[in-house]
């Protein structure tokens, strides 16, 4: 007779699949059209996703049915109540969502116990809207009472009788459990963000369930309700903040993809290299301790542009990946790819590439900081992490700890493009490399040879570095290389030796370089802009920057050129970096933005960075930084630069400081706003 367990495994299985099933035919009309293949496809990858769910929700029933041997004549009532109550468990979560993601256009996670809470009314409309469901979701549940089996054969753990036989139940059942949870072998337990991997991006709901949401966000929140009213400024002309909100953090509008060459137009490549831990204070050109010789070198290019004031929106790389390619600062305790609301749509760099390919490349664990899952559901086609590396090579450049080294995995890189650029469709990719991370590790001919202390990133960051000079010079014999723009940036910061670099303002710079080898972008910036705009761009050798700033003089090359001389951040990079390409019809005033993010060039644009540290927020206007407490109440503000690495308090007057407060109070509220309600298209 086939155990008990068993059936009540299928019926568990059965009992969410059924939940999907109701929860399509209710959510249908906002999900793209999809044929019978594609949907038979997402059930069944569902029922995957429905493992860890299983394994977790009906875990005190599993553990009554082994353990409760003792309590046998009770057993078979307490069992099948436990199975209800997981059941139905099960069932209202799904039967509330099924209703609320008609509004939000996703599944709801560990959100949705706000509603629950607090605005428990809120869930109201959408319990009598949808009255039919959860009463057809309550017979399922009489149903599966009537049926539930409750006599038969149970694994027992007797560790009185059977000591050794109770033992090896138990242990295989603990580790069961554990696999179950985890949703296999993989090096991330399965969450509700790993269906983009299975299925399209715009269908993924339909494979996960509200519970697996709930699993993978519990307590992943950290996204606070803001109740504080935006201080604006006496004179003030828009103290209104839906006004504001409006005309400053608008969703991206499609911008041009385009730029002139030869008095033609074409559509460039454009290739992102994300340099692990690159911080300013490591560069030669930023003024820094020289590290990085040949990308000092190319700061100098005439077809490079360099801004001096861009700051990283996190600290770490998982931080990178929403603030740079989907405009969204990190402004919350979680990191938003393993936040409560990772599945929600964003506008982003690789949905609006129309007419790209699009592929992104990191030489490490394909599921590393859930970068894979995350990107596959913007929409990117290629992701390459490790499993894509040549079988053949892993071993040799393998580095022994994160992946492939730098050098190899750059040249592989450039393979691939080879591969990519068909000449009938241009490339949008990004390459992270990882070398310059922790343990620090490089190859072994290498050792010995290169400054800074073994011990720290500056050694590694010289090994990138020559790591990228031979990507240059093998990149330039490609005939698609003088089709290609490429950026250069770091992820964050890492450690430094002045107290400057420690600073909230500090801590935060990264270098970023435009170059452009075919064609003389700041060329087209100054024709461009300046003859479409009203307010022309600044674009000048750093040798004639302001005195007053840091960077004015002890330069590695009085040539290089200066982009603008407003900070950014890393939600501003690809706004900018989009409309120094201009447009075929010349209207070059037409300046992007990416969630949060706006062309350094737009000249309504006055251009700040922000950021989340120790539960305060922050706004940097170089040389100023500002930060704010939950409530929006002022807790700093102080001027800070390499001249002052201790920073000076400021009084809280003067324009400057009360339109900081006003931005930074403007942009938590929005923030919270569009992530709370699934509202960045």
């Amino acid at each position: 007779m086939r155990s008990n367990l068993l059936n009540q495994i299928l019926l568990a299985f059965a009992v969410l699949t059924f939940s999907r099933l109701i929860w399509f035919t209710a959510n249908a009309f906002w999900l793209p059209p999809i044929g019978i293949d594609e949907y038979i496809w997402a059930h069944l990858v569902g029922i995957y996703f429905d493992v860890p769910v299983v394994a977790a929700v009906f875990l005190p029933v599993w553990i009554w049915v082994i353990f409760g041997g003792q309590f046998r004549e009770k057993q078979p009532w307490i069992n099948k109540t436990l199975f209800l109550l997981a059941a139905l468990t099960t069932l209202i979560f799904n039967g509330i969502d099924t209703g609320y993601s008609q509004v939000t256009a996703k599944r709801s996670g560990f959100e949705l116990f706000d509603m629950l809470g607090d605005d428990a009314n809120k869930l109201t409309p959408y319990i009598l809207d949808n009255l039919g469901i959860i009463l057809c979701l309550a017979a399922l549940g009489y149903f599966l009472f009537r049926i539930i089996p409750v006599r038969g054969q149970y694994p027992q753990v007797d560790f009185k009788g059977r000591p050794l036989r109770g033992l090896i139940t138990a242990i295989t059942f603990a580790t069961t459990c554990l696999i179950g949870f985890r949703g296999g072998f993989q090096l991330r337990p399965l969450r509700a963000i790993d269906a983009s991997t299975f299925v399209a991006p715009e269908i993924a709901p339909l494979v996960t369930s509200t519970p697996l949401q709930i699993i993978s966000t519990w307590q992943r929140n950290g996204l606070p309700n803001f109740d504080f009213a935006v201080q604006w400024p006496n004179n003030a002309t828009n103290n209104n903040t839906t006004d504001w909100l409006l005309k400053n953090t608008q969703p991206l509008h499609p911008f041009p993809m385009s730029r002139s060459q030869g008095g033609g137009w074409v559509q460039p490549n454009i290739v992102f290299i994300v340099v692990e831990s690159l911080a300013r204070d490591y560069t030669g050109f930023g003024n820094g301790t020289p590290f990085t010789p040949f990308l000092d070198r190319l700061a100098a290019d005439p077809n490079t542009l360099y801004f001096p004031y861009c700051y990283a929106n996190g600290t770490k790389s998982i931080e990178m990946v929403p603030s740079l390619f989907c405009g969204m600062p990190s402004l919350m305790s979680e990191f938003y790819v393993t936040s409560a609301y990772a599945n929600n749509k964003v506008n982003n760099a690789f949905q609006l590439a129309k007419g790209y390919k699009t592929a992104f490349f990191h030489g490490s664990n394909n599921g590393t900081m859930g970068f894979q899952s995350f990107l596959k559901q913007t929409g990117l086609q290629q992701y390459h992490g490790i499993d894509q590396y040549p079988a053949n090579l892993y071993k040799r450049d393998f580095d022994g700890n994160w992946g492939i080294f730098d050098e190899p995995y750059l040249q592989h890189f450039i393979r691939c493009m080879d591969t990519l650029n068909d000449g009938k469709q241009p490339v949008f990719a990004s390459i992270f490399t990882l070398s310059s991370h922790h343990p620090y590790t490089i190859p072994k001919p290498y050792q010995g040879k290169l400054p800074g202390d073994p011990a720290t990133v500056q050694h590694t960051i010289a090994y990138t570095d020559i790591a990228l000079r031979k990507f240059f010079e093998s990149a330039a014999k490609k005939p698609w290389f003088k089709n290609t723009v490429f950026v250069i940036t770091g992820d964050h910061t890492s450690h430094s030796d002045k107290e400057y670099f420690y600073s909230q303002s500090g801590h935060y710079e990264v270098p970023v370089l435009v170059y452009s080898p075919g064609v003389n972008i700041s060329e087209n910036l100054i024709q461009g802009q300046r003859k479409n705009n009203d307010d022309a761009v600044s674009l000048i050798p750093e040798s004639h920057a302001s005195t007053t700033s840091p960077w004015a003089k002890n330069l590695v090359d009085s040539t290089i050129k200066i982009a603008t001389q407003k900070t950014i951040s890393q939600c501003d990079i690809l706004p900018t970096v989009w409309s120094l390409l201009g447009s075929p019809n010349g209207k070059s005033n037409i300046q992007p933005r990416l969630g949060f993010g706006r062309s350094a060039f737009d000249p309504n644009y006055p251009g700040y960075s922000t950021h989340f540290d120790k539960d305060l927020y922050y706004i940097i206007q170089y040389p100023y930084v500002l930060a704010l407490n939950q409530r929006g109440e002022v807790v700093d503000y102080h001027e800070q630069n390499r001249n002052q690495p201790k920073g000076t308090p400021l009084s809280q007057k003067g324009p400057q400081f009360e339109w900081m407060r006003a931005t930074l109070q403007s942009q938590m509220l929005e923030y919270s706003h569009r992530i709370r309600n699934n509202r960045w298209e």
